[in-house]
Order: structure tokens, then sequence, then C-alpha cells
């Protein structure tokens, strides 16, 4: 079997998603798939992302930190990134590609997605404002659900995969 897992949601500490993803990645490697790949950002390595190369989620520079507050510069990230992402899996349609944090890249493959707590989406007013916020704005959970593609996911629970549809 060929795949490629996302592991963007790799930063240290690992905390949920994160933990999630690094024990899936050391799992798939001691299975020895006939080829595996990870996508990390917009480019493709065969290493799993390991403390001193994921920058903690706490010491961000200054200058992406304020990237992150500006609405401008997310939008236009939101719009570039799933295209610099699908262009790095170009020639990767014989793999199957894993999005563990309910995102699917444009893909021409075969693609399963993890979908977990979907409360954030559901319910914003009982959450901390800047995650409410955050996932009002965040339309690739929804996007991946609409996706003519979109066949196989991984549900964390019962309610996830029941809410997948609305």
């Amino acid at each position: 079997m060929k795949v490629v897992l996302s592991v963007d949601p790799i930063k240290f500490p690992l905390t949920g998603i994160g933990r999630y993803t690094f024990e899936l990645a050391q799992g798939l490697q001691r299975a020895g798939l006939q080829d595996l790949q990870f996508l990390r950002g917009v480019g493709l390595t065969r290493q799993i992302p390991v403390p001193n190369q994921a920058q903690p989620m706490s010491t961000l520079p200054a200058w992406k930190q304020l990237a992150q507050k500006n609405r401008w510069v997310v939008a236009a990230f939101r719009t570039i990134n799933p295209w610099l992402k699908a262009r790095a899996l170009r020639g990767l349609e014989d793999h199957v590609f894993h999005g563990p944090n309910y995102y699917l890249p444009p893909f021409g493959g075969r693609s399963v997605v993890t979908m977990h707590d979907l409360s954030p989406y559901l319910w914003s007013q009982s959450h901390p404002r800047a995650g409410a916020v955050y996932a009002s704005r965040d339309r690739a959970f929804p996007e991946t659900c609409k996706r003519p593609d979109y066949r196989h996911g991984i549900y964390a629970s019962r309610s996830s995969a029941f809410f997948r549809g609305r």
C-alpha cells in the first residue's frame, strides 16, 4: 500500500490531534508499507517531525503571530494553501491520502479524512471565543464534506459521524 499522511497537526508539545497524528505516523512507519510519505506544509518528506524539527506552538516568531491576527493574510493563506498542497501531491494519485484534521486538499487519488470533535462547528457558543471565531471562519470541514470525491472518513465518535452532513 502507498500512503501520504498529512503531518501538519504535529506540533510540540503533543496534544489531541497532534498526538493522534504522531502515533498514526509511527504506526504506519512500523507497518512496512510499500511507500509512505508525509505532507508537511506544502512539501513531502519521508521523516516524521520530531520535537527539534517542529516549532512549538508557544514559540512562533512575532511576524507569524501578527500575520495570524490579520484577516487579509489569513484569507490569502486559506486561498493559496490548498493549491500549493495539491501541487505537492501531483503525481501521487496511486497513493491513499489521509488528512487527520478535518481537511482534504484537492487530490486526484483516493483519500480518507479523520473527523473528531465537531462541537466548535456545531455549538460555537459553548467554546472559548477565540476557538469559536476560528471555527466559524474555518471552511475546511464543510468543504471537505461537500467534495464530490469525499467518500471515506474516520470518526472519533458517533456524534461526529452523525453530524457529518450538517
